[in-house]
């Protein structure tokens, strides 16, 4: 009895190993160039909540906090942060998580510390700038690694991704790069038009001075190929916002609604809401009522997977 609970543990151990540490280029491929039939959602495995920590260059821990609904699962969020927030910040000073989760989301928190989202890191980063994730590797390593542990983030399932400033921004970035993954985007006070910024520090520490490097500046704006930016998105932003402008917020709607009007852009511009999370946690039913109404049509019922049927609570992954 002993030895068959023993092979049998092998032959567990073996798998999840085959599934965790799959080829990255091909896996970069698959998400990348697989052509999607959008009218059919592969089935999410149901796991349970896992936190996870990312080694990322060699002072800085990216948090992934996974939470999974008490029901069946119809679809997953990917939620970005403000710049330099605590992790979870979203779900303990707001009822958004809550309510996504009734809701039957599961729910995906990074928390990228001081990013800004810029594609990669460059000569001119400053060098505590670079210890913090870039796009690329957001998208080329985190989200193929969410793929892989988890079946998350897969093409054919209902995936969106929301943020919050800085994360709004990251938000629709990721969307712009990855338009067969996301079904839908949400964009809260974020950062568009970062050239209007050239005199932020935050900005100069990532990508440099702004009339050395004005293409490179250009070149992370969603405005510069606003043609090719296609994924149905919900924007909002206070107008008494101080902070982050939101005449970019409103630029980006209209012009999205001018060139795709085919395509769902929904804008929500309240005169008096400020910079927050007091402005930000009245937005929580806005989001979903919007993932709501754009979710792909549900046509599986199996919602297991064998091989993601083993909890990790919390492990510390090498990047």
């Amino acid at each position: 009895m002993n030895k068959q609970l023993f092979l049998l543990s092998v032959i567990v151990f073996s798998l999840i190993y085959s599934c965790k540490y799959t080829d990255r280029e091909q896996d970069k491929d698959t998400v990348e160039k697989t052509e999607i039939k959008l009218d059919y959602i592969s089935p999410i495995p149901v796991h349970q909540d896992t936190l996870i920590y990312y080694r990322y260059d060699c002072c800085f821990a990216a948090s992934l906090n996974v939470r999974y609904p008490a029901g069946e699962p119809e679809g997953t969020i990917l939620m970005f942060l403000p710049y330099n927030s605590f992790i979870d910040s979203w779900c303990i000073l707001t009822d958004f998580c809550e309510k996504a989760l009734s809701q039957n989301y599961v729910l995906i928190t990074p928390n990228f510390g001081n990013s800004i989202y810029a594609y990669e890191n460059y000569d001119e980063t400053d060098i505590q700038q670079k210890k913090y994730p870039t796009l690329k590797w957001i998208l080329e390593i985190l989200i193929i690694d969410i793929q892989n542990q988890f079946g998350l983030l897969k093409p054919n399932q209902n995936n969106f991704v929301a943020g919050l400033s800085m994360g709004g921004r990251g938000a629709v970035l990721t969307a712009y790069h990855l338009p067969r993954i996301f079904v839908g985007v949400a964009s809260i006070s974020g950062y568009f038009n970062i050239a209007e910024y050239k005199n932020d520090q935050k900005f100069i520490a990532a990508l440099g001075n702004y009339e050395k490097n004005p293409d490179r500046w250009k070149n992370q704006c969603v405005f510069n190929d606003i043609n090719n930016y296609k994924v149905p998105t919900y924007i909002a932003h206070g107008q008494s916002d101080r902070i982050s402008q939101v005449i970019q917020s409103i630029r980006l709607y209209e012009s999205l609604k001018k060139i795709h009007p085919d395509i769902k852009f929904t804008g929500h511009f309240p005169m008096t809401e400020i910079y927050g999370y007091g402005y930000w946690a009245k937005e929580t039913d806005n989001i979903l009522d919007f993932f709501d109404k754009i979710k792909l049509p549900l046509k599986y019922t199996n919602t297991s997977d064998s091989a993601f049927n083993v909890f990790i609570n919390t492990v510390f992954v090498q990047k």
